[in-house]
């Protein structure tokens, strides 16, 4: 019996016989065989039911009675921090303005080679300015929004210039009522640099300092593009020259780990935008070149109000990015990092957090929520469970680190809402470990339209062992992975340093290309 309707000569592209099929459908459990025809599951069957699916030019893949599942899914990975775990010094936000630049000092020394210091996490409040205030003082807003309540105020005025805003003086460090003004941050940071280009990301990922070299380095640079306005974008890009090709060893590294767990998809929540974007650039050189071992699935993460039209512009931007991709990178989830203490940047107004997942969820993205702490969680998962019952498709998760009890929650309707603990879900083994990684991770990704299960019609990403995976009581080593029904790693083939060759061959002279739309304005 072969479950599809085919003609004789629509031949399959591959077909994977003499196997045992892991899946959830009983009736599946007989079966020996999967074809595949245009990167998708074609038909599966028994026993020799698929010799009307063989071509002149279709592969046969003998399994051997080896075990045929659906790929697994990494739905709470960090590979670009991982990645690029090495290129910024990771200060701590409570440093103040002295000991970030004791630091900053000794790490420009030490990587003055590499041609700039780039430095992550620093506390909003050194930064000043409007978006180191509390965030209940600040939440933007459009002006053409008139449907969101009064109370969600418009967004400060910003300078149009972002190198200028990023020279200009913070709030003077050690310097009380009365007394005679501090040193300026930008002095401090040249003083601590020592000339070196340098930008300061602070902790709500999206404010920037530089010092006056990098400022330099920016304003020619925006000169020589014609670019209108500086957006934190191609400050970045700017004065963080990454070498693209010493990052293939740590790419196809991590490829081979993945792919040897028997992973073709991993879900993305990058600490910053800009490791996420040189993340993206890597896996977007991987697909052009044939390297790709797994699918990326990229999330936009927001850690402080922003104007909701530019919400959705960030957000309809990565995935336009990906549209000639072929399913090979999404980016189809907005992530919020939520409190709610009002003098915290990471305080979103609950009329607020419900326009902006309302608004994704009607474009058809999921939504995750980090809520770090109980009241933020509560206040959450009432919009979340809302907003839910409107949008069945995506996927809604909650992460918190408090235990939320039942009768919390008895008064709130909390619709499809997964809830996890933070930063992630304890891993679990045998038959519920192996639905953790693909039905269950599918539905966490807002993927199961595509992946996590064998039918026909999904994306042949299959995942192949020795053993039965439902019965392993650890996670077993993959004899092959599949994506898209070609073999991308096998067992005692695969050598991983042929896939960093490649890769690096690839990623030589790699640039990164400045495409700043003039339409663009930072909120």
């Amino acid at each position: 019996m072969a479950f599809s309707f085919f003609k004789k000569k629509n031949h399959a592209d591959r077909l994977f016989i003499n196997a045992k099929l892991v899946t959830e459908d009983e009736e599946l459990e007989s079966c020996t065989w999967l074809a595949v025809k245009d990167g998708r599951i074609m038909a599966i069957g028994e026993e020799d039911t698929w010799e009307d699916l063989k071509g002149k030019e279709t592969d046969i893949v003998d399994l051997d009675g080896k075990y045929l599942s659906p790929g697994l899914i990494e739905a709470f990975g960090d590979p670009a921090d991982a990645i690029f775990s090495d290129i910024s010094l990771k200060a701590d936000p409570s440093w103040d303005l002295e000991t970030l630049m004791e630091h900053i000092e000794v790490y420009a020394e030490e990587h003055k080679d590499e041609g700039f210091c780039f430095v992550t996490g620093a506390g909003m409040q050194l930064f000043g300015g409007p978006r180191s205030r509390g965030a209940a003082e600040d939440q933007p807003d459009d002006e053409e929004d008139e449907d969101l309540p009064e109370e969600v105020e418009e967004a400060p005025e910003e300078p149009e210039d972002a190198a200028e805003e990023a020279s200009e003086e913070a709030p003077e460090a050690g310097a009380e009522e009365g007394s005679s003004p501090a040193v300026s941050f930008t002095d401090a940071l040249d003083a601590a640099c020592k000339g070196l280009p340098t930008v300061i990301m602070f902790e709500d990922g999206l404010s920037l300092r530089l010092s006056s070299s990098a400022a330099e380095m920016v304003t020619t640079r925006a000169d020589e593009i014609g670019a209108r306005t500086i957006s934190p974008e191609l400050a970045l890009d700017t004065v963080v020259a990454v070498d693209y090709s010493s990052r293939a060893l740590p790419l196809m590294s991590c490829a081979m780990e993945m792919a040897e767990k028997g992973c073709t998809a991993v879900f993305g929540t990058p600490s910053s935008s800009f490791t996420g974007k040189l993340y993206k650039d890597l896996v977007i050189d991987q697909i052009s070149c044939g390297l790709l071992k797994q699918r990326y699935f990229g999330s936009t993460v927001f850690e402080r109000t922003v104007a909701p039209s530019t919400v959705m512009y960030m957000m309809n931007r990565a995935r336009t990015e990906c549209t000639e991709l072929d399913g090979n990178m999404l980016y189809d989830t907005i992530v919020l990092r939520a409190s709610s203490d009002t003098s915290s940047f990471r305080y979103f107004k609950p009329e607020y957090m419900a326009r902006i997942l309302e608004d994704a969820a009607d474009r058809g993205f999921s939504a995750r929520v980090y809520a770090l702490d109980r009241q933020a969680a509560l206040s959450a998962l009432e919009i979340m469970g809302d907003v839910s019952s409107r949008y069945k498709k995506q996927s809604f998760i909650l992460f918190t680190e408090e235990v939320l009890t039942e009768d919390e929650m008895s008064g709130l309707f909390t619709g499809s809402v997964v809830i996890y603990p933070m930063p992630r879900p304890e891993e679990k083994t045998g038959e519920d470990g192996w639905l953790q990684k693909t039905a269950e991770a599918a539905r966490d990704c807002g993927v199961r339209h595509m992946v996590g299960y064998l039918e026909e019609g999904m994306t042949a990403d299959l995942s192949v062992f020795d053993e039965d995976p439902r019965s392993a009581a650890s996670p077993l080593k993959a004899y092959m992975t599949v994506l898209s029904g070609e073999p991308v790693y096998i067992r005692g083939t695969s050598s991983l340093d042929e896939w960093t060759d490649a890769m690096k061959e690839q990623l030589e002279g790699f640039a990164a290309d400045f495409d700043i739309p003039e339409e663009e304005v930072e909120e």
